[in-house]
């Protein structure tokens, strides 16, 4: 019983340590972070007087780190084939050698100036070894097979976190080549699109002064063939501009950085309405909403959001009736669902998702021009905000587009 009680508290205390370790290396964003728990790590799991981190480097071992009662062998680098740890690492297995001037796979003379009288060396990766943990002691020791287990347990872990580290490594440099090749599309979509804007307005500027001089001749009437080809290469010169617009518009929502804060829908909305106010009087539309809430977004993505959805609610109308839209707001949990409802033409049930698509056309582009990418910015803008957006169609009833925002963080539940 009292050769039992030592050995369950020695197992205890291993245990524990391995614990610590594994949640500490889970923890890990850096090689330094990595030698720093292990060193200590492996030193206190056998009671050592040294510990060191070795890592293969080509052809060579580097000893990264140790940590031990007088200076090892940090920063430098010994021939695979001459150093032990190269041996642990060309072999691929755990060693112990309990009078290190009695084996010839040592290099002695490197080992004179040392305390060291006896070793462990455990790799790290075992059928492909990265690097080697050395545990070293100034006596003559053989460590006990549960320890040499609990080294082995240590390596393993620390195989795993390396792993981790390099993969994190990897994402942040992919990363950052993915914001590079980002940063300059952004900048060529910029240039490509002003570029292309200044012929057409060269077009449509040329075109229209030989519209006026023929008119002014009496060359042709607004009942020639001649003119409807004219009114139809306008049409088209402002879709194109339209097009580019609205092609610079995606580039600079995906580098905008959203600036979150407590949002008015209520001034957004009046705000937004007040841009269609001569179009809203032309139609005698008749628009309601009251009392909405604030909620938690970026106010200069969200104007650009009702400003899409509105626009398509006055353009996507019936001829022989009189517009009319409704803006409401409905507590769903920490989440108001927007809506904006129309008794336009609708949506087919086929294209409820479709018309979110990049230069998405439901309708013929003649009665209802535009470029269709109008709900696929604002699909853009309510994901980047953590909502999503959807439409409802009614048969002979319009069409409602709903989207979740979050509530106001300020506001009191």
């Amino acid at each position: 019983m009292k050769e039992t009680v030592p050995q369950y508290n020695k197992l205890n205390f291993v245990s524990s340590v391995l614990v610590r370790v594994v949640q500490e290396l889970s923890l890990a964003h850096s090689l330094e972070d990595i030698t720093t728990v292990v060193r200590a790590a492996a030193r206190a799991l056998v009671h050592a007087d040294g510990a060191t981190f070795v890592l293969r480097d080509g052809e060579q071992c580097h000893y990264v780190d140790e940590d031990a009662i007088t200076g090892l062998w940090k920063g430098m680098k010994f021939p695979l084939n001459s150093c032990i740890s190269g041996w642990c690492m060309l072999h691929k297995e755990q060693l112990t050698i309990e009078d290190i001037y009695k084996d010839d796979r040592i290099p002695h003379d490197a080992y004179r100036p040392t305390f060291v009288k006896s070793l462990a060396m455990t790799p790290i990766r075992k059928n492909k070894p990265i690097g080697s943990i050395g545990t070293y002691w100034g006596k003559s020791y053989v460590p006990s097979e549960e320890e040499l287990e609990a080294l082995q347990a240590l390596a393993d872990a620390t195989s795993i976190a390396i792993n981790n580290v390099n993969t994190i490594n990897e994402l942040h440099e992919h990363t950052e080549n993915l914001e590079k090749i980002n940063r300059q599309l952004n900048r060529y979509t910029w240039i490509v699109s002003h570029d292309l804007k200044e012929p057409l307005r060269g077009l449509s500027l040329n075109l229209s002064l030989l519209e006026s001089d023929l008119l002014d001749q009496g060359k042709i009437s607004k009942k020639d063939l001649t003119y409807n080809y004219i009114e139809r290469m306008h049409s088209s010169i402002s879709t194109s501009e339209q097009l580019i617009s609205d092609i610079l518009t995606i580039a600079k929502i995906e580098h905008y950085q959203n600036s979150f804060t407590s949002v008015s829908l209520q001034k957004i909305v009046s705000d937004t309405l007040n841009l269609f106010n001569d179009t809203i009087f032309k139609m005698s539309c008749k628009v309601e909403y009251e009392n909405l809430p604030s909620v938690h977004a970026d106010p200069v993505l969200l104007s650009r959001v009702f400003q899409n959805i509105i626009s398509n609610s006055l353009k996507f109308q019936k001829d022989e009736l009189h517009p009319e839209i409704k803006i409401s707001a409905s507590l769903n949990g920490s989440n108001w669902v927007v809506s904006i409802q129309d008794k336009g033409i609708g949506i087919t049930s086929d294209y409820h998702e479709k018309v979110f698509d990049f230069f998405t056309h439901i309708h013929n582009r003649r009665d209802f021009p535009g470029s269709g990418v109008g709900l696929s910015i604002c699909k853009k803008i309510i994901e980047d905000f953590g909502g999503k957006i959807w439409i409802e169609s009614p048969p002979g009833k319009g069409c409602i587009v709903s989207f979740t925002l979050p509530r106001d963080v300020d506001e009191k539940f």
